[in-house]
């Protein structure tokens, strides 16, 4: 090795040039050195720096290697702030459907579009969202709107169920998420509108009014119904398939049991058609029903018969005839599924004519789905 200080040889263990007496540093490489070689020398502060030649020069990072560092930042960063806003918009469009769900529940409709309007702002392809806002309008009464809105919801993603809504908006007769009826239709023999009737229904599920429109659209009345404490109704409307007209119904209570039935040919309750009386065996069942003028001149009375399980499965008419006597003129069938939801209903003359009768379908969840009524015939009437 070579003195630092005056560049002569040294023996490769020397602690102290032999030359000019200077301590040889052992931890500084000196491989390759000559003495025309430039030599820096340590100065004694310590500072690292040196004199007596060119300083060491610290290596630069490799390009390629500070690009991958950034690169792969870049990268987690963008997934990060997917996923940061990926959670964000799923969050918030839970949110609004639920808001939405609630405010349907609530009846605050105005409401209900809002919030579900902000959900398919946040997500276009939410289904939940377009159907939520179409259920809200027609809740409202807001039929044309809840088409639109429909048509928009499907071609936007092509679900079936958004087509099966704008099926059943076109067909007029239009059904809430719950199974209860909205509005109803009924034609004349050309096939053109005659009548249409629209419903409300209260916080508790119950039907709140009925309205009624001639095929101009024109308002023949409206009956809203009512309730007692118990949740019974007090008042509430018949209707006439054939012309769309309806009227007003009440009904009184004693002992738990209704024991009148009155029907109106208005819808003010001012003019009296029939009234009913009722008669109950000690299960507090029908057993027999009486049918007054408005005079109190009897017309007629039925006779129900129930199944095991309580259900009326048949019910007779008996009518009075010339002499004043009551014969049978005709009678009614029920038959129901496993869960007491009445399925069929016929219609017969005294001589077992069948008349007419219905078919009702009900969802798995026992909500009502539809109903079809047929002539005696088979022939289908109308559907609901």
């Amino acid at each position: 090795m070579y003195c630092k200080n005056c560049g002569k040889q040294l023996e490769d263990d020397s602690q102290f040039c032999l030359h000019c007496g200077m301590q040889v540093e052992p931890d500084v490489e000196t491989k390759g050195y000559t003495p025309d070689t430039p030599v820096a020398v340590q100065e004694p502060s310590g500072t690292g720096s040196y004199t007596g030649g060119e300083n060491k020069k610290k290596k630069a990072p490799k390009r390629g290697l500070v690009i991958g560092i950034a690169a792969v930042l870049v990268v987690l960063l963008g997934v990060l702030a997917g996923v940061f806003l990926y959670g964000g918009a799923g969050r918030n469009l839970a949110k609004q459907l639920d808001l939405g769900n609630r405010y349907l529940e609530e009846m605050d409709y105005e409401q209900a579009v809002i919030a579900f309007t902000k959900a398919i702002e946040i997500d276009p392809m939410s289904v939940d969202a377009h159907l939520g806002l179409v259920e809200a309008y027609i809740r409202q009464g807001d039929f044309e709107t809840a088409l639109e809105a429909a048509k928009k919801g499907y071609d936007l993603t092509g679900d079936q169920r958004l087509k099966e809504k704008i099926d059943m908006i076109e067909s007029g007769e239009i059904f809430d998420s719950l199974g209860r009826i909205m509005k109803r239709m009924g034609y004349d023999d050309s096939g053109n509108v005659a009548w249409w009737h629209i419903f409300t229904y209260n916080l508790k599920g119950k039907e709140a009014s009925v309205t009624a429109y001639n095929g101009a659209g024109g308002e023949t009345g409206r009956i809203d119904l009512t309730y007692d404490d118990e949740g019974r109704m007090t008042s509430g409307y018949w209707l006439n398939y054939s012309t769309g007209q309806i009227g007003l119904t009440k009904y009184t209570y004693e002992d738990g049991r209704c024991i009148r039935y009155e029907d109106y040919e208005d819808t003010e309750g001012s003019i009296l058609s029939v009234y009913e009386t009722y008669e109950y065996d000690a299960n507090d069942r029908q057993i027999k029903i009486n049918r007054y003028d408005a005079d109190g001149t009897m017309l007629e009375y039925q006779i129900p018969e129930y199944d095991d399980n309580g259900e009326m499965i048949k019910k007779s008419d008996y009518y009075m005839d010339m002499e004043g006597n009551f014969a049978l003129n005709r009678y009614h069938i029920w038959e129901y599924d496993e869960n007491g939801h009445c399925t069929r209903y016929e219609y017969y003359d005294a001589d077992g004519t069948l008349q007419n009768y219905n078919v009702f379908e009900f969802n798995e969840d026992g909500t009502w789905r539809s109903g079809k009524h047929y002539d005696g015939q088979g022939n289908l009437l109308y559907e609901e």
